[in-house]
């Protein structure tokens, strides 16, 4: 019978125990949960299953480079996936913008002035369809026709002047409290907001496109040539003061204020992930049936065999 040391969740090596107890490993003391073998619950050591630790260390048990581990030291049970690192500022939005760095405050001024051309591009909008309003009423009459979410008594006791009219106005409504909503998000943005700069960043792309559409393609025949030709400037201006913003918030040296990991936190995080999923597939793939106490069911028939 060998009575070789076995090692223990610390790294070191567990002193061999007397004949007749190599099937009670795992048991333990009455007073405290100590699992013989290991250092003691008040020095670091893990506690026996089924005892409450009265210290209130949450069964946290030290391995051999000093970080606590939670949770039982039962080899059957794997490790714990780690988390990601946290993104966003440790201490929630800034007050202001007067601590930001350059790049942060250029950006704050670019998307604030989209938004400022968003609005102009809705009233624009607004005053070409009240000179002319062709177009719109010919999309208003085809969607009366088709019947497209309007009630039959709208149709009925209102006007085609009153719809087409109505329609502009709201369109206009919404244009603008959307850019009020933008604006108030870059302000957000500019202070630490990570779902605001996000929401933002795609809002950029999408006026961009729109821009290079709009220089594409032509305006409607019925609306003024001015009108048209404000409208594409607009709309191009806003395209590109968009993509300068969002540059700017992405320069390098605004990862502090915006609490982005660096990339050597993301670097850790990936190889201590990278291990830890190893050591899970080595687990899965060598996993055998456990007693209650974690100790594999063959090892501990061979043990009282020797016994």
């Amino acid at each position: 019978m060998s009575n070789s040391s076995s090692p223990t969740p610390s790294g070191q090596s567990r002193p061999p125990r007397p004949r007749g107890q190599q099937g009670r490993q795992w048991e333990a003391s009455p007073d405290n949960g100590h699992i013989p073998g290991y250092p003691k619950p008040e020095d670091g050591g893990p506690v026996g299953p089924g005892w409450n630790n009265p210290q209130g260390r949450d069964n946290q048990w030290q391995s051999g480079n000093g970080s606590k581990n939670q949770g039982s030291p039962n080899p059957g049970t794997p490790p714990e996936l780690p988390k990601p690192p946290k993104v966003g500022r440790p201490d929630g939005l800034a007050p202001s913008l007067k601590g930001a760095p350059e790049n942060v405050r250029l950006g704050v001024r670019a998307w604030l002035a989209v938004s400022g051309l968003q609005i102009l591009y809705a009233l624009v909008q607004f005053a070409a369809n009240l000179s002319d309003d062709r177009d719109l009423r010919r999309t208003v009459t085809k969607t009366i026709e088709e019947g497209a979410g309007v009630p039959d008594e709208v149709t009925e006791n209102v006007s085609i002047d009153t719809l087409v009219l109505g329609t502009n106005a709201l369109t206009t409504a919404w244009l603008i409290i959307a850019a009020l909503i933008c604006a108030w998000l870059t302000l957000r943005a500019g202070r630490g907001a990570v779902y605001s700069r996000m929401f933002l960043n795609v809002g950029s792309v999408y006026l961009m496109l729109t821009a290079v559409l709009m220089s594409l393609s032509s305006g409607p025949s019925t609306m003024a040539v001015g009108f048209v030709l404000a409208l594409g400037v607009l709309s191009i201006l806003a395209g590109v003061t968009a993509g300068v913003g969002m540059w700017f918030m992405s320069r390098p040296g605004n990862e502090e204020w915006f609490g982005i990991p660096s990339r050597e936190e993301v670097e850790r995080y990936a190889e201590e992930y990278e291990k830890t999923r190893r050591e899970r597939d080595k687990h899965k793939g060598g996993k055998k049936s456990r007693l209650p106490w974690g100790k594999p069911q063959d090892e501990n028939a061979d043990s009282e065999d020797k016994a």
